[in-house]
């Protein structure tokens, strides 16, 4: 009895065993199934079972099979870490040379910020020296015009007192000639008279020919005209005071040539220190000038290199960055490519092991399955 209750134990026991590994393969083989690598190692299993070839001989296939996948991903391996150490220092470099062309740029972009007011405000302050020396040379000119006839002046002034001094002296000339012209008083007084009606006409034709625009000189000669006239000419004092008179215009006329001389000398004077003072003012103001041209165009071709300059580094950057972001996208596509490469090498394997497992260790069951497979 106690025989007969062990063999049904045991009997039990290996029933449920011979189930559950029913069951084991057939879940292993319809995953197999699932995949098309699993698949084709079924349909090689089945063909190579159908053929007759030995199980150790199939096995040998599937683990040269597997040792395969194991290569394929270790050269998967090394190239996705060369291909992340090559992506990185890449990517390291692109970022770094866009920092540095970002950089640069805003160093320009400083520069420029700092510089073109300043050219601005030279630009400005040359505008208004241009100008400032333009009134000043207007000025010398009209210095030099304002000599010009100054000079004009004093040379009308010049010949006017030549003029009265001539007419004056000749009619001294006149009158000594008269008295000198005789012995007797009756000749002289008849040289003398003739020598009045000479003179009178003389004043009278000089006053109209000369146009003198000293009025003062003019009523001066009216009056010699009337003391040299017919009424006058009676009267024995008149030579004497005429001659007298005469000699008192000759020195007023003098004196009137000298303080013309005076007020021209100084005039002129002060015309040399105007004009040497704007002359000077001038030559300072070219100089300024001068300068300010030279700082504006070295200003404005650092500026305009600056400028050049500036945006070259603003298109090194954006080709880096885009440069970058290609790299970055290759570098992406292939991690991702990688894993999934994996994910599949790893379930290829996965498939091959448990078929190596099942010829193995259920290799009866295992053929039972593969044997009526259809697909």
């Amino acid at each position: 009895m106690k025989l007969v209750s062990v063999l049904f134990i045991a009997f039990f026991v290996a029933g449920a065993f011979a189930a559950q590994e029913e069951t084991d393969v057939a879940n292993l083989v319809q995953q197999m199934e699932n995949s098309k690598f699993g698949k084709t190692i079924l349909q090689t299993i089945q063909l190579s079972l159908s053929a007759g070839d030995p199980v150790d001989d199939l096995i040998l296939t599937l683990q040269e099979i597997e040792d395969k996948v194991i290569a394929e991903q270790k050269e998967d391996d090394d190239f996705i870490q060369a291909l992340s150490a090559a992506c990185d220092a890449d990517l390291a470099l692109l970022q770094s040379e866009i920092d540095d062309a970002a950089n640069r740029a805003a160093e320009l972009q400083a520069e420029l910020d700092e510089k073109i007011p300043i050219r601005d405000e030279k630009v400005r302050l040359l505008a208004e020296k241009m100008e400032f020396k333009a009134l000043i040379e207007a000025k010398i000119v009209e210095l030099d015009q304002n000599k010009v006839l100054k000079e004009e002046e004093w040379a009308q002034e010049q010949e006017e007192h030549d003029k009265a001094q001539f007419v004056i002296e000749k009619a001294k000339q006149v009158i000594v000639a008269a008295l000198q012209g005789g012995d007797s008083f009756l000749q002289k007084k008849k040289n003398v008279g003739a020598a009045f009606a000479q003179l009178s006409d003389h004043f009278t034709s000089e006053i109209k020919r000369n146009n003198f625009k000293k009025q003062g000189w003019v009523a001066v000669f009216k009056v010699l005209a009337q003391m040299t006239s017919a009424e006058v000419q009676a009267d024995s004092g008149a030579v004497e005071e005429f001659i007298e008179l005469c000699d008192q215009l000759l020195n007023k006329i003098a004196e009137s040539r000298e303080i013309e001389r005076r007020d021209y000398q100084n005039w002129m004077e002060e015309y040399e220190v105007n004009r040497e003072g704007q002359v000077a003012r001038l030559d300072e103001t070219k100089a300024q000038i001068a300068n300010l041209e030279l700082e504006i165009a070295a200003l404005t071709k650092r500026i305009n290199n600056a400028t050049i300059e500036r945006d070259e580094q603003y298109e090194r950057q954006a080709n880096k960055q885009s440069q970058y972001d290609d790299r970055y996208k290759y570098c992406e596509d292939e991690e991702r490519g990688y894993g999934e490469r994996r994910q599949i090498r790893d379930e290829n394997r996965t498939v091959v092991s448990n078929a190596i497992a099942l010829l193995t260790s259920h290799a009866r069951t295992f053929k039972k399955y593969v044997e009526e497979r259809t697909g």
